[in-house]
């Protein structure tokens, strides 16, 4: 299995850009389920 050199430059792009975006999407989540469980409790505490 022998990429080119420009070929294999575009697929790390490629990765790189899918983990970022991942990354955005698990930080956005752990926020959404931080204001989620603060809600939570606020709404059992009041």
């Amino acid at each position: 299995m022998r990429f080119g050199s420009a070929e294999f430059m575009k697929n790390m792009m490629e990765w790189q850009e899918d983990v970022s975006k991942l990354s955005v999407n698990a930080d956005l989540a752990s926020k959404c389920a931080g204001k989620c469980a603060y809600t939570v409790e606020t709404l059992a505490k009041g």
